[in-house]
């Protein structure tokens, strides 16, 4: 599936905010890679914490709900 670039990679990358919570368990610039790899990455994860079994449902479907929109897109 070919998907427009809709932002500048480079630009938000700069402008990405992470929490003192964050910092201290390591997190660091952001990882950018093609939304297929993303979608199919968070959907095959294994959380091993509670809250993290909610993070990958809502995930999951964060990426699947803009997968639909962006073919809805492409096919008008």
């Amino acid at each position: 599936m070919k998907i427009l670039k809709i932002i500048n990679q480079d630009n938000i990358a700069d402008k990405v905010a992470f929490t003192e919570h964050e910092i201290r368990q390591g997190f660091k610039k952001p990882v950018w890679i093609p939304f297929e790899k993303a979608l199919k990455f968070i959907s095959e994860s294994k959380p091993n914490n509670y809250a993290g079994r909610f993070i990958k449902e809502r995930d999951t479907f964060i990426l699947d709900t803009a997968k639909s929109a962006i073919i809805k897109l492409c096919k008008k």
